[in-house]
């Protein structure tokens, strides 16, 4: 089964600098990228080296006084501390509009194996991870995100 292009978005941002090695190359690994490969994704080292080296340049470039780190899980109650950033009136921004959200399930997380799914997220993000959201760590970097 091939995801749509439509959830493809990596497609928009960034080329992909990773490639699936092929089947030969890590037999023992190879089920591990199966279902990347499958549904026509990309590596998880594509999608983790490429959010490691936008949030890397962010929060390099950006000056810390024009920067608000929002969590996602937190926008909705965050959205009076947005407001003030921006310096527009209280209760303006809507609290309910969430244009991100589909009713598509694919189920491609969890045929991800957990550890497989750290071990590259540690490796590629751990530590910008660790410097902007320090309570995140092992399992729950995975739990966060489900």
């Amino acid at each position: 089964m091939k995801i749509e292009e439509s959830i493809r978005k990596a497609d928009y941002w960034a080329t992909p600098i990773y490639e699936h090695p092929p089947s030969w190359f890590f037999p023992e690994r190879h089920l591990k990228f199966k279902v990347f490969v499958d549904s026509g994704l990309y590596t998880l080292d594509s999608y983790f080296s490429w959010w490691n080296t936008h949030n890397t340049k962010v929060f390099t470039t950006v000056l810390p006084e024009r920067l608000l780190i929002v969590k996602t899980r937190e926008l909705t109650q965050s959205i009076p501390q947005i407001e003030r950033f921006l310096g527009i009136t209280l209760d303006s921004l809507p609290t309910s509009a969430r244009g991100n959200v589909t009713t598509k399930k694919f189920g491609i997380l969890s045929q991800i194996d957990k550890n497989f799914l750290e071990e590259k997220a540690n490796f590629h993000c751990q530590k910008l991870m660790s410097k902007y959201f320090p309570e995140v760590k092992g399992s729950l970097f995975h739990n966060a995100r489900n």
